[in-house]
This record gives C-alpha cells, structure tokens and sequence, in this order.
C-alpha cells in the first residue's frame, strides 16, 4: 500500500506576546514583593524577633528611643533597625572570615546615660543629646578593635564599609579625636 505523498505544513505564525503596561506593572510588583519577602526572611534569619523599622524612632530625641523602637542584637545590645541589621551581616561576615563574633562593648545610649559619661569623661564623649549612639547608630567596639592596626581593626577597615559601618574621619589615626573602637552606621545594608 502507497502512502499519498506528504504535503508540507508552513510552521505557525508567530504570535507577539507583548504585555499591556498593566501586565508589566503586575509583573513588577511581584517581583518586588518577592524581593521583599526574601530580604523579611534573611533579616529574620540575621535577627530573630527584631520587627522594628527605621522610621520607629521618628518622633523621638536623641537617646529618649523607648527599647521597643529599637532591635537588640544577640548580645542584648540595642541599635537602629537598619543599623541592627547591617551590623549582625557585618557580624556574620566577621564570624566567616575569623571564627568569632565582633565583641562589642557599647551601642545605643539613653540621654541619662549619655550625661553620665559626659560627666566622667567629657573629652571623650559627645554632648549629651548629641551622640550618634543616642540614636542607635554606634557601637564602640572591643577584642582588638580598640586599637590601631591590629588584625580586628584592618578586618574592619576594609569590610564594615560595605555594610554601611564606619570609623569616622574625627575617629581615625590622625584624626581630631583618636578612636579606633567607634564605629557609625552611614549608609543602609
């Protein structure tokens, strides 16, 4: 038996698919919010319980934040939302390279606090009401940071920075105020 000669099929014409600018802003949204759902997840990883937001302290005086607006890190220590969170990345990335956590010896302080520090050493500390640490935005740091050129201090000098952390020009080795332990939350994570 023959079989009739195949007649050849022209392929499909193809068929744009352009999305409308509605489809397209869907699309964005979900994406973002997906983005969104995974940065929520590696902070909760990073911090557990810490619900707070940068915008919690508006409203509020340098070192009159209740704890509540504030995110404890491990340690206890309070900071900034952001600040938190970058500093537990910048901590992590730390405990990577070297095998421990960065040892902190002081972060958020209240405005009584502040006075009280003042009063006792008052070249060494900001005006009450004036810290960057009464905004959650500093720590002073321990375990080699507290010193010029040791391992801790050029670990950091050369990584904090890409987490938003600083030693602030006044802080620095010929600085106007020497402070190898101080570091600044300056930029998001």
């Amino acid at each position: 038996m023959e079989r009739p000669p195949e007649t050849p099929v022209a392929p499909p014409t193809p068929v744009e698919m352009t999305p409308s600018a509605e489809e397209l802003a869907a699309i964005a949204e979900r994406e973002a919010e997906a983005e969104r759902a995974a940065r929520a997840a590696e902070r909760e990883a990073l911090l557990p319980g810490c619900d707070a937001s940068p915008e919690d302290i508006d409203g509020y005086a340098n070192g009159r934040i209740p704890q509540s607006a504030l995110c404890a890190l491990p340690s206890g220590d309070l900071l900034r939302a952001d600040a938190a969170y970058a500093f537990a990345a910048l901590n992590a990335a730390y405990r990577e390279a070297t095998g421990n956590d960065l040892c902190i010896g002081n972060t958020y302080r209240s405005y009584s606090q502040q006075v009280a520090l003042h009063a006792e050493k008052p070249s060494m500390t900001a005006e009450p009401g004036t810290s960057n640490h009464g905004w959650g935005t500093a720590v002073d740091l321990c375990g080699g940071a507290e010193r010029f050129g040791t391992a801790t201090y050029r670990w950091l000098s050369a990584n904090a920075p890409d987490y938003g952390w600083v030693n602030p020009d006044w802080a620095q080795a010929g600085g106007s105020r020497p402070e190898p332990w101080h570091w600044e939350f300056e930029g998001s994570e």
